[in-house]
């Protein structure tokens, strides 16, 4: 039970981070708050696609969670870049096997999970 439980997190996870990337590449940046309106809706409609791409049940993504792609946190941007401070020293030294892909912080609860996406 708790493999499926963890398997809809993360595409959960994951999703939302597909929808800043197609923003990103169809913008060319990242959403903003001076165009939030406009910004908020291509959100909306990109969480409808990417719902629809990786098959996640409706309304699996939600519009409240769309509020957190419009800001970047100084503490966050420490937090992330000492992760991967981290790994590269792990990979330098061959003391630790590294972690493989992804590193999702959650800025509402203050922790991070990394997720092996597509290793072996």
């Amino acid at each position: 039970m708790r493999d499926v439980f963890e398997a809809v997190y993360y595409k959960r996870r994951f999703s939302y981070l597909q929808v800043l990337y197609e923003f990103q590449s169809r913008e060319g940046r990242s959403p903003d708050k001076a165009n939030r309106d406009k910004d908020l809706s291509l959100l909306k409609s990109l969480c409808d696609s990417i719902t629809e791409k990786f098959g996640l049940p409706a309304g699996k993504l939600t519009a409240d969670m769309l509020d957190l792609l419009f800001s970047e946190l100084s503490p966050v941007s420490a937090i992330v870049g000492g992760v991967l401070a981290q790994e590269v020293i792990k990979v330098i030294s061959n003391k630790d096997e590294p972690n493989r892909n992804f590193f999702f912080f959650n800025p509402i609860e203050t922790a991070g999970v990394v997720e092996d996406v597509g290793g072996a």
